[in-house]
């Protein structure tokens, strides 16, 4: 389903409406959030509508070049094995991808790690890393301590 400009309230009830065989639905952390206009966020929504949306809290999870590091390797890891294929079909979703573009770095500007939000483009992208970061967590990485 690709529609712009839809309401949350607007967008869960089309989702219902589907009764599509959904066994987890994932979100943007920010969807956690109040808005200011309606006093409850768009999770929240979601909840008084029956469906239930999970999202990451851990601060690794939400940074954004950490979850674009993690969504790349199912595109391709380092043996260039691909494990993400798109239906040649979903035209808007392929264009998504295509198109996500970092901000063009400039003399003496520190480069900036995260992708430019075009309000088109970086849609389909955040929510495939919502869905990659959720389902398949990154995991902590720290430095451990050897026993001598």
């Amino acid at each position: 389903m690709w529609e712009e400009n839809i309401k949350t309230e607007d967008f869960a009830d089309k989702i219902k409406g589907k009764h599509y065989p959904i066994i987890r639905y994932f979100g943007d952390p920010a969807g956690g959030g109040v808005q200011a206009q309606s006093g409850i966020g768009d999770i929240e929504i979601f909840r008084k509508k029956g469906i239930r949306v999970d999202y990451r809290r851990d601060k690794v999870s939400r940074n954004i070049a950490n979850g674009i590091t993690h969504m790349r390797t199912w595109f391709e890891d380092a043996a260039g094995n691909t494990h993400f294929y798109a239906d040649p079909r979903a035209e808007k979703f392929i264009s998504s991808f295509e198109n996500y573009r970092y901000p063009e770095k400039k003399k003496d500007q520190r480069l900036k790690e995260e992708p430019l939000k075009d309000g088109l483009n970086d849609h389909a992208c955040d929510a495939s890393r919502y869905f990659w970061c959720n389902l398949f967590p990154i995991k902590s990485r720290t430095a451990g301590s050897i026993d001598w």
